[in-house]
């Protein structure tokens, strides 16, 4: 299910210039077979990509990651997803070069796909106005958010700095307890920006 936060102005048929930033993290460093088809398929629609490996990644799969990327970071292995979306926004792009996307894509390695080719994904959520989606909504009593492994920006949120200004001040690159991820990345993000 797709899903959106606030509505945005329409960007007509313009190119739009996206960049994506993947996270990965494996215990043994080993990116499977299903890591490159997804990264594969995800690259065709982006200019760019970051992929920011938390913890180690082995020799192929790095190779494989400098097919796709234009820049591979590796950091330690804390903040999970977040902490690696929160360095690559904050301290590989900065809150100069953020701006210049239309949009940012966050995906992880946690989950297998594409079933349709994203292109399709995207060609469909080009005509809704809406500032922000990614492909699995949580709607909960009391909290709702979008899960984290896959999340799309647009570029009202990147140019007023919702986006830079959220992960900067809210986001510990650092954190070890995976509750307090999700309370501040997932549903903390989501509340932030609607």
């Amino acid at each position: 299910m797709f899903i959106m936060g606030i509505v945005r102005k329409s960007m007509g048929e313009v190119k739009i210039r996206r960049l994506g930033i993947f996270c990965f993290f494996d215990k043994d460093g080993i990116a499977d077979d299903y890591v490159e088809y997804l990264l594969g398929d995800l690259a065709k629609n982006l200019e760019k990509l970051i992929v920011v490996v938390n913890g180690y990644v082995n020799h192929d799969g790095l190779r494989m990651f400098e097919r796709y990327a234009y820049q591979v970071v590796l950091r330690e292995n804390k903040g999970f997803d977040a902490g690696a979306y929160h360095h690559a926004i904050v301290n590989v792009l900065g809150e100069l070069k953020i701006g210049e996307w239309d949009e940012i894509v966050l995906c992880n390695d946690t989950f297998y796909g594409p079933f349709v080719p994203l292109k399709k994904i995207f060609q469909a959520m080009d005509g809704k106005e809406i500032d922000f989606w990614g492909l699995d909504y949580r709607k909960g009593q009391f909290l709702s958010f979008i899960q984290s492994y896959f999340l799309v920006f647009r570029k009202g949120i990147i140019e007023n700095g919702d986006l830079f200004r959220y992960m900067k001040e809210y986001i510990d690159p650092l954190e070890t307890d995976i509750s307090d991820v999700y309370a501040a990345f997932e549903v903390g993000l989501f509340s932030y920006l609607t």
